[in-house]
């Protein structure tokens, strides 16, 4: 009977050692995206803002194209994977940001 006890204990422990260890890789695996993204988006932010700073003159796709290899350029030196439609939707993404934040400096300033 006390046999039977044990097995019963050491098999639910490991189920849940099982359990913990497979939802800790889950949560790890979910920071490391998440972490990943953040990172690429901060890169996006920057490049955005200086391609606005150094082709003030030039139309929207200009700077959108510029800012596109720049950050390309970034992202395979520190060998940072990524696809097109993901660089599209950073530097979207980082265009609305600033110019969000060109409304409120301006709203601040009246």
């Amino acid at each position: 009977m006390q046999d039977i006890i044990v097995q019963y204990l050491t098999a639910g422990f490991l189920a849940g050692v099982f359990w913990l260890v497979v939802n800790g890789i889950r949560f790890v695996n979910k920071e490391l995206i998440w972490t990943d993204l953040r990172n690429k988006q901060q890169y996006a932010d920057v490049v955005v803002k200086a391609a606005q700073q150094m082709y003030q003159l030039a139309g929207g796709p200009v700077k959108f194209q510029k800012a596109k290899t720049q950050l390309i350029d970034y992202l395979n030196k520190k060998n940072i994977k990524y696809t097109e439609a993901e660089l599209e939707m950073l530097i979207e993404a980082a265009v609305k940001t600033m110019k969000e934040a060109a409304k409120e400096a301006t709203k601040e300033e009246l």
